[in-house]
């Protein structure tokens, strides 16, 4: 392999490790060494060999957590164990109930006279639920998520699966992208801690039952709930603060990603819409309308 090939399979792997994934896995094998699995207490000809294997598990662990990033969002946003029968039916049974909260403000919201109670509820239905009721996800950091990744659609008619691959190239070329990076780190860390200390809450619990110190469980039990309420409302408002950018970059750099699609220019509000839903179902399903113009070359044909 190059000698330049090596470097940059060395440097993609160092910028993948993050502090966000390497404190949770350093947490988990630092616990596992010392408390679990007692090696802690082990022979020093054997805590070298030790040392050695909890490095690579850290490493490793923490590349995991960077791989499965997406997939562990989906987790804890509800997507995730819909087809098995007990799971399938608690998750049916919060979306309900998340749906018909969801109805409830925006019934609220209609009945009310116009005022700050009314803009309150219209700014909690903006900031932790979707757009339509259809969308609504069974855990409320799934909604909190699918609010901002259905701004864009609601505002503008812009397809946030479809265009944020194409707005990320233009926020990186404008900087802003590194803000947007910096509430997700935020974010990503706070995910990481919370799934590591699901993993060790249940290792320590169990342990403990496995001894039959049950009372020694139940305390642990009620400690960790706590410890993960905490480290779940942290991670709602961890989740607000990068939506805040992802809303924000699509009201700032949406023009400059419409002159790189090259779509055509628009008049109004309504007919941005009209063309960013156009442009959305095009690169979605390669669908075009007859008898309505999307793209325009006359600008770049000039220049």
């Amino acid at each position: 392999m190059p000698l330049n090939s090596i470097k940059e399979a060395v440097k993609a792997l160092a910028e993948s490790l993050q502090l966000s994934t390497v404190i949770p896995s350093l947490l988990l094998v630092v616990v596992n060494y010392w408390i679990i699995w007692g090696f802690g207490q082990a022979e020093s000809s054997l805590v070298n060999n030790y040392f050695t294997i909890g490095i690579f598990i850290i490493l490793s662990v923490s590349y995991l957590l960077h791989a499965f990033n997406v997939p562990l969002i989906r987790l804890f946003e509800g997507h995730v164990g819909r087809k098995l029968p007990i799971i399938g039916k608690l998750l049916a049974l919060k979306e309900a109930a998340k749906t018909s909260e969801y109805l409830k403000l925006q019934s609220f919201r209609e009945k009310m006279p116009p005022g700050v109670d009314q803009q309150r509820i219209e700014q909690d239905i903006q900031m932790y639920f979707p757009n339509e009721s259809e969308y609504v996800l069974p855990t409320r950091l799934g909604n909190t998520i699918a609010a901002f990744e259905s701004y864009p659609q609601s505002r503008y008619g812009i397809d946030s699966v479809a265009m944020w691959p194409r707005m990320y190239t233009v926020l990186k070329k404008n900087e802003y992208i590194e803000v947007v990076s910096h509430y997700k780190t935020h974010f990503d860390f706070l995910l990481n801690i919370l799934f590591i200390s699901i993993i060790l809450g249940l290792e320590l619990i169990f342990v403990d039952c496995f001894k039959h110190k049950m009372f020694w469980a139940g305390v642990k039990l009620i400690g960790f709930i706590a410890v993960w309420h905490i480290l779940y409302s942290g991670l709602l408002h961890s989740a607000s603060a990068w939506g805040h950018t992802i809303r924000v970059a699509f009201d700032l750099f949406r023009y400059d990603l419409s002159e790189n699609l090259r779509l055509r220019r628009a008049d109004s509000l309504d007919q941005e819409r009209i063309i960013w839903k156009d442009a959305s179902r095009f690169i979605k399903i390669n669908e075009i309308i007859e008898n309505r113009q999307i793209f325009s070359y006359e600008h770049y044909l000039n220049n």
